[in-house]
């Protein structure tokens, strides 16, 4: 693999903004980390989501994503 920047919020809002700013968003479940160490995936900020603050986003909204910018 190689450097990146992990940032794990603790708040919807922080999340929103580091998505916003070009962090590609992980919440559990997914094959990001296997794609990064095949270098299928590259990205320069990882915002890993804890339970809660996927939980919020969920609720935030059925039809959009309330991480999109």
């Amino acid at each position: 693999m190689y450097a990146f920047k992990y940032e794990r919020p603790t708040a919807l809002a922080d999340a929103q903004k580091s998505a916003q700013a070009g962090g590609q968003v992980l919440a559990g479940g997914q094959t990001m980390i296997a794609a990064m160490k095949q270098r299928l995936q590259q990205p320069e900020t990882l915002v890993d989501l804890p339970p809660s603050v996927a939980w919020l986003a969920s609720k935030k909204t059925a039809t959009t994503s309330s991480l999109a910018p």
